[in-house]
């Protein structure tokens, strides 16, 4: 191949956004064009990630497992933004509205949203989501295929996100188009939130009003926790917490769409 064929990154682009270019070759161009870039991402210590996943429930009966809402079994997992046919990504919000806004919740529909914790060190890369100087456009690529709204892009960003996950990656982050980048998503492989994320709990909420695109008004019908087998624990009520004697103190925080509850000595207390 003669250096005049030989594309650029953004001829690749223009290429990946008319359909013109076969994945493979997409991919195999992709890996030429970016050796030797370098790039920054983030570490998380355990303890530090809190994630929220959404999704819409059918039907009264709550979910029976917490499988039931976390990242769908191979056969059931569809080309999307940051995995292929057949491979499993868990994808995430960074809060709960934002996961509300990336269902594009309807009034009248039932709800359920999860929170996760991350257990062993996590390591994301970033995608559009600080500034970054570079003159070779492979940062510029990575921004436009984690933000196009068009899901034809996704045989695409898919080996881009094969790409940036390789390694010891545990997943990426990337702004939340639904939220018009106001807030972040995660794309984090199968294999890390099997040994370094811990379910933490659940809600059952009912959307009562949607006042706008980014603002829902909702029920919380119910509660659970996990028990040690991953079965959830229904409740029967809204999530509380409970002081166990006489005395005791929690201080409780807003985090902008709940409260957080912390013990005296500030440590989070999880609700029951």
């Amino acid at each position: 191949m003669t250096s005049e064929n030989v594309p650029s990154v953004a001829d690749l682009h223009k290429r990946a956004v008319a359909r013109s270019i076969p994945p493979d070759e997409f991919e195999k161009e992709f890996w030429r064009l970016s050796k030797g870039h370098h790039r920054r991402g983030r570490i998380y210590e355990p303890g530090k990630v809190r994630i929220y996943r959404t999704r819409v429930w059918p039907g009264s009966d709550r979910p029976r497992s917490v499988a039931d809402i976390s990242y769908p079994p191979k056969h059931a997992s569809r080309l999307n933004r940051a995995n292929a046919e057949g491979e499993q990504v868990f994808y995430a919000s960074a809060g709960l509205p934002p996961s509300f806004v990336e269902c594009r919740l309807e009034q009248g529909q039932d709800v359920v949203c999860g929170e996760w914790r991350n257990t062993a060190t996590m390591v994301l890369q970033e995608v559009g989501v600080s500034e970054t100087s570079d003159a070779s456009g492979i940062e510029e690529l990575y921004l436009e295929m984690f933000t196009s709204r068009d899901p034809g892009i996704y045989p695409y960003s898919s080996r881009v996100a094969r790409h940036l996950m390789s390694g010891n990656i545990s997943g990426l982050l990337y702004p939340s188009i639904a939220a018009q980048n106001q807030s972040h998503n995660l794309a984090i492989r199968a294999e890390f939130v099997q040994t370094g994320m811990r379910f933490i709990n659940a809600s059952f909420y009912h959307v009562k009003e949607v006042k706008d695109k980014h603002h829902y008004e909702v029920d919380e019908l119910d509660f659970a926790v996990p028990d040690s087998s991953g079965i959830m624990e229904w409740r029967g009520r809204k999530k509380q917490w409970v002081l166990r004697k006489r005395g005791d103190q929690l201080k409780m925080v807003s985090n902008g769409w709940t409260y957080d509850a912390y013990a005296p000595d500030g440590s989070l207390v999880e609700p029951e």
